[in-house]
């Protein structure tokens, strides 16, 4: 019980929808009934979730009075918030018209309105800010009446792309979009250095932790990193460079092709899983000196050897191989199928030591059954 003498707290729990798999659901169902059990007062909970089935079902059923339809809330009455956000983050052009337009267009929608200031960051001085949004307004439509959404955040992501990658060749575009959809088809949110062992081989010449840096230095406006891992600002992105019909577009005669396959790109993250594991996987990867010798008898220094010799592409590789197996394209699958065999007669017993080595050996089973089930089907 809270003392009385405390002072009200606020606790807000952000994009509930983005948490994995139905970790979201679970969580807020947890909240709700700890809330409903115990005497929380003095605590007020704010939770933000896009639209799901089991978040819906759960605030019907614990606190349907307190649910809040952000489609529903007229967009006019966002507007202001928007536009304070908006002045407050770009004041150097406050009074400019640029920056008028800027609020216009944003039409209330925060997203739009946080994804334009990052856009601008990127830049030293206010001209160059007032070009970008010159630029920006120049190669997009204003939204109709009653602002869609989609189109409002299309064209700027469509112009954080252009200014990204508009400019380089074949081999480089390529490159640096494998780069792009591997950040966003993980298993996990990992680092540039696992993000570069699995694109290893599609990556041009001059560094493949550069390459990547280069690609969130140059979407800094979409992607981050914290702590070591990379992150997306908001989920809209990864949406419109899964959609087809959004991220390939036609500007004048110019025809521009940003989207991921989501499937091929899978079956190409199973065979970079396949690759590092054959280059990674030996026999006693602990290096445990006698097989007499107990784990738990050892566990400082076959820690210390772990973390030597079970890399962050190793570790990802052995985790998530079938994660990528299981929405792969089923269409030429030669080389995965001769991947899984090598593996199966070469390296399954190397693998199952580093599984249990990380502590997850209960996996294995079921991970070995699903690409029985994956082989026979193919």
């Amino acid at each position: 019980m809270r003392r009385p003498k405390l002072p009200p707290y606020l606790i807000i729990i952000d994009a509930l929808d983005e948490i994995k798999d139905d970790g979201g659901s679970a969580f807020l169902h947890d909240l709700l009934a700890a809330i409903d059990e115990y005497d929380l007062r003095g605590l007020k909970f704010l939770v933000t979730s896009r639209p799901n089935l089991e978040v819906v079902k759960l605030l019907k059923s614990f606190a349907s009075e307190a649910n809040c339809r952000l489609q529903e809330v007229p967009i006019e009455e966002a507007k202001p918030d928007v536009e304070l956000y908006v002045k407050e983050r770009l004041k150097e052009l406050d009074g400019r018209p640029e920056l008028d337009e800027l609020v216009k267009r944003a039409g209330g929608l925060f997203v739009y309105a946080a994804t334009a200031v990052r856009y601008l960051a990127g830049s030293v001085t206010v001209e160059e800010q007032i070009d970008m949004l010159k630029d920006l307004f120049s190669k997009s439509h204003k939204p109709p009446s009653g602002s869609d959404a989609f189109l409002l955040i299309d064209n700027l992501y469509r112009q954080i792309m252009l200014d990204a990658f508009s400019d380089l060749d074949e081999m480089a575009l390529a490159s640096r979009l494998c780069i792009l959809y591997t950040c966003l088809c993980t298993a996990e949110r990992t680092s540039a250095s696992t993000v570069a062992l699995l694109v290893h081989r599609h990556l041009v010449l001059g560094g493949e932790d550069k390459a990547v840096r280069a690609v969130l230095r140059d979407l800094h406006a979409v992607l981050y990193t914290r702590g070591d891992r990379i992150y997306w600002h908001h989920s809209s992105f990864a949406d419109f460079i899964f959609t087809q019909a959004r991220s390939n577009f036609r500007i004048r005669e110019n025809n521009f092709a940003f989207s991921c396959n989501e499937p091929s790109h899978h079956k190409f993250l199973s065979e970079s899983c396949f690759r590092i594991m054959k280059s990674s996987l030996r026999f006693n990867m602990g290096n445990i000196p006698s097989s007499f010798l107990f784990d738990r008898d050892n566990t400082i220094a076959l820690s210390k050897q772990i973390n030597q010799n079970i890399g962050a592409g190793a570790r990802y590789a052995s985790r998530y191989w079938t994660h990528h197996l299981a929405t792969a394209e089923l269409t030429n699958t030669d080389y995965v199928c001769d991947s899984i065999s090598e593996f199966l007669q070469i390296r399954i017993l190397f693998w199952i030591e580093a599984m249990n080595l990380l502590g997850i050996s209960d996996q294995c089973t079921a991970m070995l059954q699903y690409a029985r089930q994956w082989v026979i089907k193919v």
